[in-house]
């Protein structure tokens, strides 16, 4: 019964809709239960969206039949529905479809109070917005969601959160109070009227239902009658083929065989004229059932007019006497807001000084490491140098003994040629010395025997020396041009 019912809001909501120019209803049919017991009857289902109180039904024997309708100047696309059983929060929510029916079993958990404390709400208002909004319609639809995500409490206070954000300036008592008895009767006309035409039109697919049922029960005990008759008319026939001679089996046969499709031809007729007169009964009703349908739902609309336009001529008339005050909280709030910004900006401002300040000392210490150990590479690569040079030395000491004995050596040549050139160059004597003896040098012609200065410069071991010297000036030029 409940997909019937989902179904004929929906096509009753889609014909609705086109005559106001609206999109059609999301419909919700189902249960309510809190602490795992159904709610009793008179219980109010409300639905949110955004924070703000949408649509609400009553729970009527045990069940509920809420519509959610989009005004003509909001947008429900894409945003979820919270629902709410008395002043409990339902664990439930859905997507507001156009057109969407679902049936929906909402369920509430156990606490005496959804969220917490009047002030548990101005105090989570402030810490996510960093501001007290005036109301709902202060509040962009992001900062509703957040508000309504973070602070349970809110939701559980709206309407005294409402109350003490309105301005000081009030409208007056009259329309105050004739505004609250026109919200009323919207509200009931909205809970009642759906209610109503939801029981009509139960009661009217009822009456389609049982007369469909009732014709379809006729056609079948017809259709039942001529089959047991035609199923004792062959029984019959076989009784009589077994116990007739063969010769007269053939004029049986065609016999029994006219009076069956006789018999077929009847059940088809019976079949076809049945359903015919079903088509048109349940048509008749159906027809009936959508005139009356509409009929309901157009009664339902001029009401709702005629009430929207007097809330909307009270509304307009305290919204001219709320402006003043509303501007003068709006310039507080301003002021109050740009405020908060300024200390916000000054601690912004004191973070990144000290972000800036560790950044500072990170890269001093960086630096400071770097340096010692560029510091550590240079004593090492000194005291590479050092037993580079040491080893160095002590080969060109090796070589300098080697120098020196060798030089021992070609001494004592020198001298045994000296004595023998004094035994040749004596006239005396009988060996005559050669004219113009042959010399030798590196870079001089210097006679045998004797050593330039500039070959005494060039010799290896002060070449050594040299390279020695170059190589310390190349590395410390190296060192000092990388750190």
């Amino acid at each position: 019964m409940i997909g019937v019912v989902i179904a004929v809001f929906l096509m009753s909501s889609v014909q609705h809709g086109v005559q106001a120019q609206q999109l059609p209803p999301h419909v919700f049919i189902g249960s309510a239960n809190v602490d795992g017991n159904p709610v009793p009857d008179g219980t109010v289902i409300v639905a949110y969206i955004d924070g703000e109180g949408i649509s609400k039904a009553v729970v009527e024997g045990g069940s509920f039949t809420l519509m959610v309708e989009q005004p003509q100047e909001q947008s429900f696309a894409g945003k979820i529905i919270q629902f709410t059983i008395g002043d409990r929060k339902a664990e439930e929510s859905q997507e507001w479809e156009p057109g969407g029916a679902h049936e929906l079993n909402l369920h509430a958990g156990g606490g005496a109070s959804p969220g917490g404390s009047l002030q548990d709400a101005i105090e989570c208002t402030v810490k996510v917005l960093g501001r007290m909004p005036m109301g709902p319609q202060d509040m962009s639809d992001q900062e509703r969601m957040m508000v309504f995500q973070e602070c349970p409490a809110v939701r559980a206070n709206l309407a005294d959160l409402t109350a003490s954000t309105q301005p000081v300036t009030q409208p007056g008592d009259g329309f105050r109070t004739e505004l609250r008895q026109i919200e009323q009767e919207i509200a009931r006309v909205q809970r009642e009227t759906p209610i109503k035409i939801q029981q009509e039109l139960e009661r009217l697919d009822q009456e389609i239902s049982n007369l469909d049922r009732d014709l379809w029960d006729q056609l079948q005990i017809e259709l039942n009658r001529l089959d047991q008759q035609r199923f004792d008319t062959e029984h019959q026939m076989q009784q009589e083929l077994r116990s007739a001679d063969f010769r007269r089996q053939a004029q049986i046969e065609v016999k029994y065989r006219r009076i069956l499709d006789n018999l077929e031809r009847e059940r088809f007729q019976t079949e076809r004229q049945t359903q015919v007169q079903i088509e048109q009964e349940v048509g008749r009703l159906s027809r009936n059932r959508d005139i009356t349908e509409r009929q309901l739902w157009d009664d339902q609309q001029q009401e709702l007019n005629r009430l929207e336009q007097r809330r909307f001529e009270l509304e307009d008339a305290m919204e001219r006497e709320r402006f003043a005050g509303e501007q003068r909280q709006r310039d507080e709030e301003d002021r109050r807001r740009f405020e908060r910004e300024r200390q916000m900006e000054e601690q912004r401002f004191k973070q990144q000084e000290e972000l800036e300040r560790q950044r500072i000392e990170q890269e001093r210490q960086r630096f400071e490491q770097e340096r010692k150990l560029e510091d550590e590479r240079f004593r090492q690569q000194e005291q590479l140098d050092r037993d580079r040079l040491e080893q160095e030395r002590q080969r060109l000491e090796q070589e300098r003994r080697l120098d020196q004995e060798r030089f021992n050596r070609e001494s004592q040549i020198q001298t045994g040629q000296r004595r023998t050139s004094s035994i040749l160059n004596d006239p005396s004597s009988p060996i005559r010395a050669p004219i113009n003896l042959p010399t030798r040098g590196f870079f001089s012609n210097s006679s045998t025997g004797e050593i330039s200065d500039l070959d005494k410069i060039m010799d290896p071991t002060s070449l050594a020396v040299l390279g020695i010297i170059l190589t310390l000036l190349a590395t410390s030029l190296s060192l000092v041009k990388g750190s």
